[in-house]
Order: C-alpha cells, then structure tokens, then sequence
C-alpha cells in the first residue's frame, strides 16, 4: 500500500510539471516601483497625483471639549434628576442651635421661649409647652359621649444624632420625634412640625404646631377646648366665610381660626384667601390681617 501512495504523488507532480511547461514564459522581473511621493509634497504635486474628480479630506477638526463637557453635565444632570434624593446626615450641631434656640427665643423669626404651640386634626388637638420647666404636651379628644379627654406627658427634652425625644426624671424614653422648626414665608407664621417616631402620646404622622398667643397653660387649653367645642369645615361655595372669625379682636390669625373650630394650617387658609381674591397668598403677616378682617375678625 505505501508503494502504491507513493507512485500516485509521483505521477500528480509529473502532470503538474507538463502542464506548467505548456504556459507561457514567466515574465522578467521588473524593478521595485517608485515609493509613494512623501507626505510633504507641495499641493501642485498632490494634486497631479491624485486620481481625477477627488479631492483630498478635509483633516478633523479638534472636539469642542468644553462643549462636550457641558453636555454630559446636562445628561448627568437630567439623569439624576429622575432619582429619589437621599436624606441628609444628620447635622447635630444645628439642631441643638435650633434646640437652644427654641428654648431661649428667636426675635428675628417672632417666636418667644415661653410660646405655647398647638396642632389640630379633624377629631383632636395638641398643645405643646417647652421651657425651663421641660416639655409639656396635652392631647385633646372626644370622647363617644362627646365630652373633651385630656391626655397630658411631660419630661425633659434631650437632642442626640436621632433626633429629639423626651425622657422621664429615670432618664427612660417617653417620646422620640423628628422635628424642623420654620416660618411661613420666611418671616410669617413660627411653625413646628413634628413627625412621631415612638410613643403613643401623639398621633402618627407629621403634626404642624402654629405658635399662638397664649400666655399660661389655662391660656392653652382655652384654645384647645375652643376648637374642638366649636369645629366646623365650612364650604365657600354655601356658607357665608365673611362672619366666620365674627367676635374675634386681637391680631393673630391662628388663634382666631382656632376659637371658632377652624384648622390654622396654611392649607386650609390658603383656601379662605382665594375665596376672598388674595392672589399668592403665602401666608404674610400683611395678607393674615387682611384676611382675618375679611372673615369678620376685628384687629386690636
């Protein structure tokens, strides 16, 4: 068999060999072409050499980096736009600043160390005390006969990277809440919104507490008794919004809302004022009075 193999590639390259013989001589070789015209060459002997009807590109032009920047900043941008914003560290040093100052007074922002502050929801409210003498909260409710509950905590406050809570002479917890004290429109109402985190002394959820006028703890509960003895949710579109604070004398907008059974939250203000044409209204000491007069009060 391997005679047999080696016969038939000797008889392939003999047939090979007699076909080449039959083509035409190899031509002689020819000398190696001239190198390409160096890239230097002057623009009459780049253009003699190039074929017809093309011409030479254009060489690019340098990216715009600043443009290029700022449109990745403007794609950054609308990307980051679409995300949830992440809380903030806590920043204990100016919660205690607003801790301290809450407790001794801010005269640029209208509210005072001794201020009484209260929340009112649809079936209760709370009245709020911090002082020298700690903190003190009552929550008033109706109770199935209709008669007012009171509910009273008190305790000392105390600020850590948690936030604020409330402890007994024990130093065990009593009450733990976040808190952010502001003002409407800047220099408007002082209001204090806390949002319960432990304990059962306040509902759950964010409460705004308006700061009021009352002077005394029997001040307070006046306020609170009012304004579930006297609740009502008037219609602008049936009733007549122009008696509603009818009786009132003084200056504040808060406490007025709130001895004839109106909630003082901006909101629902807000819905007064465009009854009455207040355009913006965002709650200015300016646009309170004008309101509180609209409505029927009398300033003094």
């Amino acid at each position: 068999m391997k005679r047999w193999t080696v016969w038939c590639g000797a008889l392939a390259l003999a047939l090979a060999l007699a076909a080449c013989g039959r083509d035409e001589p190899a031509p002689e070789p020819t000398a190696a072409p001239e190198p390409a015209p160096a890239l230097t060459a002057t623009p009459e002997t780049a253009e003699s050499a190039a074929p017809a009807n093309t011409a030479t590109p254009a060489p690019t032009a340098a990216p715009d980096l600043e443009a290029l920047a700022e449109l990745a900043r403007q794609a950054g941008l609308e990307a980051l736009a679409g995300l949830p914003e992440l809380p903030a560290p806590p920043d204990t040093a100016s919660l205690q600043a607003g801790l301290e100052g809450l407790l001794a007074g801010q005269d640029g922002a209208g509210w005072n160390a001794d201020a009484y502050w209260i929340a009112c929801l649809d079936d209760s409210a709370c009245t709020l005390h911090i002082g020298d003498g700690g903190f003190a909260l009552a929550r008033y409710t109706l109770d199935e006969g209709g008669a007012i509950a009171v509910s009273e905590l008190s305790g000392q406050p105390v600020l850590d990277e948690n936030g604020f809570s409330v402890v007994d002479g024990n130093g065990e917890p009593l009450l733990a809440f976040g808190w952010e004290l502001l003002a409407e429109d800047g220099d408007g109402l002082p209001r204090l919104d806390l949002e319960s985190r432990s304990g059962e002394a306040l509902p759950a959820g964010e409460l705004s507490f308006y700061m009021t006028s009352a002077a005394s703890a029997e001040e307070a509960d006046t306020l609170a008794r009012g304004y579930l003895e006297n609740r009502q949710t008037p219609d602008p579109a049936t009733d007549d919004m122009t008696t509603l604070l009818a009786g009132y004398r003084g200056v504040s907008i808060v406490d007025a809302c709130i001895l004839n059974g109106l909630d003082p939250s901006l909101e629902n203000r807000a819905v007064y004022a465009e009854y009455f044409g207040i355009e913006g209204y965002r709650g200015t000491p300016e646009q309170n009075l004008y309101l509180l007069t609209c409505m029927g009060g009398t300033i003094a």
